[in-house]
């Protein structure tokens, strides 16, 4: 099985809505709907998002272009991260190098919880999906996180996320990675 993962596109900072509300910038749509556009994911029989309105919006693209219905889960919502604050992004920056080098950051989602929920889901995909091309449209945290575990390099996952675009995607084959996601 080939499973395609692409991250959401840009998003508007807006700290008046959870960040799980946030949604894409005019930037986003536009890199979203050219990406869907370049055909690097016409292979795709099935499409699963986060529940998350700025990766079902991203999603959406590739679901027009190919013309399949979108699912969608919360077992690849974003990392939770409780009472969300404004953070500055530097602030922000701090509590996701803390998070990926300690496991734990502020009052947020373990990293241990986080590798369990979405390894266990698109476990489940490999096994129950009755299609060979599947496209996963996540978060930057939980594919940097997937991509590293799969990799071996957890120990690089701070410096990673840090090279991770909006819009990037990579390919995962039989649980091997055959296109890294951050390049």
């Amino acid at each position: 099985m080939k499973i395609f993962f692409f991250r959401h596109a840009e998003t508007k900072l807006d700290f008046d809505r959870p960040v799980s509300e946030w949604i894409l910038t005019k930037r986003g749509h536009e890199d979203a709907m050219r990406i869907a556009a370049t055909g690097i994911f016409d292979s795709v029989q099935r499409i699963i998002s986060s529940d998350e309105t700025k990766a079902k919006m991203t999603a959406q693209y590739v679901c027009e272009r190919l013309d399949i219905e979108l699912e969608s889960t919360e077992e690849l919502n974003e990392l939770y991260r409780g009472k969300e604050s404004n953070m500055t992004q530097e602030e922000y920056r701090q509590a996701v190098k803390q998070f990926f080098e300690n496991g734990q950051a502020l009052d947020w989602e373990s990293l241990d919880s986080l590798q369990s929920r979405v390894t266990s889901f698109i476990d489940s995909i490999q096994t129950t999906s009755e299609v060979n091309n599947v496209l996963i449209v996540a978060h930057g945290i939980n594919l940097t996180t997937y991509f590293a575990q799969l990799q071996g390099v957890l120990d690089t996952a701070f410096e990673r996320w840090k090279k991770l675009k909006f819009c990037a995607y990579g390919i995962v084959e039989n649980g091997i990675v055959v296109r890294d996601i951050v390049l």
